[in-house]
């Protein structure tokens, strides 16, 4: 078995990818190049995928939208967050399916830490959230189709971590 790491930045989150080289690890943030394209060699394969152990006081949440159960997600966010008296002490937000690789949302996530979460905090996230991102069009949806569900999907991760739903 292997060791997992514990901190909470996501370059500890880590993709083993073994080949003919041999086996290496590369960060989370370096892996995803753009759609169907990662970092992985032609002659490597993904082998595993390290992931922090969640700690006392860490929170999660994972949604995603699609229009029928099973069909690709139109919007989704991944969560992951440290709360200390009820207020965010850290928090990584990842959007999915909005465009041609996850969208880590470091400008949002900020405007929620070391304060109380109150209606016009949120819609300061919201804004930075809605500057930070750039969602794509496609047949399935369009752009402020995607911003919209962003926007629902920050708003229901922020209520469930503080477990205000």
């Amino acid at each position: 078995m292997r060791t997992r790491c514990r901190s909470f930045p996501p370059a500890r989150w880590r993709i083993v990818a073994c080949g003919t080289a041999g086996e290496r690890r590369i960060p989370i943030d370096r892996f995803f190049l753009g759609i169907y394209e990662t970092a992985l060699a032609a002659d490597e394969l993904l082998v595993a995928i390290e992931i922090p152990v969640f700690s006392p006081g860490e929170v999660y949440f994972f949604r995603q939208h699609a229009r029928r159960r099973g069909d690709y997600a139109l919007a989704g966010l991944a969560a992951r967050a440290t709360l200390d008296h009820g207020q965010f002490a850290a928090l990584r937000l990842a959007f999915f399916s909005v465009g041609d690789r996850p969208l880590p949302a470091t400008a949002a996530a900020q405007a929620l830490i070391g304060c109380d979460v109150t209606g016009d905090v949120l819609s300061r996230a919201q804004a930075a959230l809605d500057g930070e991102a750039d969602p794509h069009d496609d047949l399935q949806a369009p752009a402020e189709m995607r911003r919209y569900l962003m926007r629902g999907l920050l708003t229901a991760a922020v209520d469930e971590m503080l477990g205000r739903s």
